[in-house]
C-alpha cells in the first residue's frame, strides 16, 4: 500500500456524583501517512485521494462512517483521476479507470458512469442527500 488515512476520535463524558452529565468532550485526531519514494504522479494522486477521505470524515460523516466501502473509495479515487487528467498522468489514470478492486475500480466507474468525468456539483449534491445505508454494500461486477 502507498499510503493510509486514520481517524481517531475521543470522547470523554464528565458526570456529578448523581450522574448528570457535566460537559463531553470530543477530540480527533487525522493522520495521512504516504510511501516515500513515489513519483511525482503517483505523489500527487495519492495525495489527493486522501485528503478526500478527510474531507468526507469532516464534511460527509453519513458518508464516511456508514457508507459502503466502494462510495467511499470511489469518491476519493473520483478526485484522484481528476488530478491525473489535470496533470497528463496517463499511467496513473489508466490504472485508476481500469481497476479491478471492488470498492476502488468499480465505486470510480459506477460515479462516472452516474455524473461524468467532472460532475462536481451534481456528485457532491448527491452525496448530501443519500442515505449511504440503503446503497449496496457491493456493486455489480460488470462495472
Amino acid at each position: 500500500e502507498r499510503v493510509y488515512y486514520l481517524y481517531q476520535e475521543q470522547v470523554d463524558t464528565y458526570k456529578d456524583e448523581s450522574g448528570r452529565v457535566l460537559r463531553t468532550e470530543r477530540q480527533v485526531t487525522e493522520t495521512v501517512s504516504i510511501l516515500y519514494g513515489l513519483t511525482p504522479a503517483e505523489l500527487l494522486c495519492t495525495a489527493g485521494h486522501e485528503l478526500a477521505h478527510a474531507f468526507q470524515a469532516r464534511s460527509l460523516p453519513d458518508v464516511h462512517f456508514n457508507g459502503p466501502d466502494w462510495l467511499k473509495e470511489g469518491v476519493c479515487q473520483y478526485v484522484a483521476a481528476a488530478i491525473a487528467r489535470r496533470r497528463h498522468y496517463h499511467d496513473e489514470l489508466t490504472s485508476i479507470e481500469k481497476s479491478p478492486h471492488p470498492a476502488y475500480g468499480r465505486g470510480y466507474r459506477y460515479l462516472v458512469k452516474r455524473f461524468g468525468k467532472n460532475n462536481w456539483k451534481g456528485l457532491h449534491a448527491w452525496l448530501r442527500t443519500l442515505d449511504p445505508a440503503a446503497l449496496p454494500r457491493e456493486l455489480p461486477k460488470d462495472l
